[in-house]
């Protein structure tokens, strides 16, 4: 597992026995503690290199030379890894999308209520800090059957302060996108809860009642006890009331139809260009390796590895012989920021507890 962190809270994995790697958006969103994001997969090999600083000779009249110190050549950190449930291509994605709610930045069970506003069977939503992928906690969103139908609808203005367009890819108002997914990484906890929905939907809306388009998801035989990545396709709406205007959502709403009392936990909802293209604009990113021999803070010896500025060079998915998809991901970074501070800093305690290694702040 890989972990994405930012806000100084790093939401780490393991990578092999004592190898763990983080990756911290610098510039993605102005609340750096809300984008904190996690990632499945598997690290089989990495390599960091570049940086090389040479001394250069000119040739002057009167057959004298002069030597000079040329500038410092990028480093190129380069992760051949394994990919469970996730898609390393996001690091790529630049503006092409945005994330509905990620749940971290709600302060409390009111802040959530505010932007989540409960309909038909549904129940107020609350934090929780026991079932989540990424951050600090997810929403927990309980219905109790009466109608056979819950929703909960946020107000995409008021939780992330403006409309939200995606009409570079999705293309002009109409109830089908002309490009484009919605992702939800949904936990169902028990059997009661799977057998007792029958689909989950998300409906976009730039004029709720009259402009939306909503997308339907088969709960049974897609979804299983535990973590669910579930993905909609935007370009085919189930149902729709006009025309969606793209450049201009307002409301996001999850509609359960269910049979029995349910409980549902919702950690991201994103959505999101499927198809990356040069023209996106990619992110600057911190990674972390963290070499330790306890998983404890401040046990035993750790030696870390922080890289600042880093941008995606490269991505080159692939597969291997047992079916798993794979993906060698190439990042480069200057050996100095625009303050002349290094971009890379190698640390290593021989005992945490005689010396810990230094938190990291936020980006």
């Amino acid at each position: 597992m890989a972990g994405i962190y930012s806000g100084g809270a790093q939401q780490e994995a393991w990578f092999g026995k004592h190898l763990k790697i983080g990756f911290a958006a610098q510039d993605w969103l102005p609340d750096d503690e809300e984008y904190n994001l996690w990632y499945e997969g598997s690290i089989t090999n990495w390599n960091l290199g570049g940086g090389a600083k040479e001394v250069e000779s000119v040739k002057l009249m009167g057959g004298y030379n002069k030597q000079y110190q040329a500038a410092q050549s990028d480093y190129e950190l380069s992760l051949d890894v394994i990919q469970t449930d996730t898609q390393f291509d996001e690091m790529l994605m630049g503006d092409a999308g945005f994330y509905a709610d990620l749940f971290d930045s709600h302060a409390d069970d009111a802040a959530l209520q505010t932007d989540w506003t409960k309909g038909g069977d549904g129940g107020d939503p609350v934090l929780d800090t026991t079932y989540y992928k990424e951050g600090k906690q997810s929403g927990k969103f309980a219905a109790t059957d009466s109608t056979h139908s819950a929703t909960w609808a946020l107000d995409l203005s008021t939780h992330l302060g403006t409309t939200q367009d995606i009409s570079g890819f999705a293309g002009t108002a109409a109830a089908d996108a002309d490009r484009g997914r919605a992702e939800m990484i949904v936990y169902i906890p028990d059997a009661t809860t799977l057998a007792g929905i029958t689909t989950i939907s998300l409906t976009l809306a730039s004029a709720v009642g009259s402009a939306d388009s909503q997308f339907d998801y088969t709960v049974s035989g897609n979804c299983v006890v535990g973590w669910n990545k579930i993905v909609f396709d935007l370009t085919a709406a189930d149902s729709s009331n006009g025309s969606t205007d793209w450049s201009a959502l307002d409301k996001a709403t999850i509609t359960l139809v269910i049979d029995d009392d349910v409980t549902l936990y919702v950690d991201r909802i994103r959505i999101y260009d499927p198809v990356v293209t040069t023209a996106m604009i990619p992110d600057n990113w911190r990674a972390v390796l963290l070499y330790e021999t306890s998983a404890a803070a401040a046990v035993g010896e750790k030696r870390r590895m922080v890289c600042k500025g880093c941008k995606v060079s490269s991505f080159e998915p692939s597969s291997d012989a047992d079916g798993n998809l794979t993906a060698t991901i190439t990042l480069k970074f200057p050996p100095l920021d625009a303050s002349g501070n290094a971009n890379l800093k190698i640390e290593h305690t021989p005992d945490a507890a005689e010396a810990t290694l230094t938190t990291l702040s936020s980006y």
